[in-house]
């Protein structure tokens, strides 16, 4: 999906170049200091996806029913449930906060992410 793309974070554009293996380690807090960080020519795209953005599902409606904002999906994750634009993918709120009040105002809807 395009939260999924919108969460990866690539293996370096400006700066030391990583392995997923080395991005893994990294978030876990655990140092690597055994891999090599010198990109070789032939070295492809590595891209890493945080475990807590792993995509459980998506939904385009509340639990009631309701038909969220036209512009907004919700997108459960293995550990909370983000806001975000259907187009694309970009968080605006989660389930503790509900829609930022910035994009209310823009999209013209509710905390809870309903239409106005």
């Amino acid at each position: 999906t395009r939260y999924v793309l919108a969460c990866l974070v690539a293996n370096s554009i400006s700066g030391k170049q990583k392995s997923h293996w080395q991005m893994s380690m990294e978030e876990a807090g655990v140092p690597s200091h055994n891999a090599s960080t010198c990109r070789k020519s032939d070295d492809a795209l590595q891209m890493f996806l945080s475990e807590h953005h792993h995509v459980e599902s998506i939904h385009f409606t509340s639990i009631s029913g309701r038909e969220f904002h036209t512009a907004i999906a919700s997108v459960q994750t293995t550990h909370r449930e983000y806001f975000v634009l259907r187009d694309n993918g970009l968080q605006i709120g989660s389930e503790e906060e509900g829609v930022s009040e910035p994009w209310q105002e823009i999209l013209g809807c509710t905390v809870e992410g309903f239409p106005t």
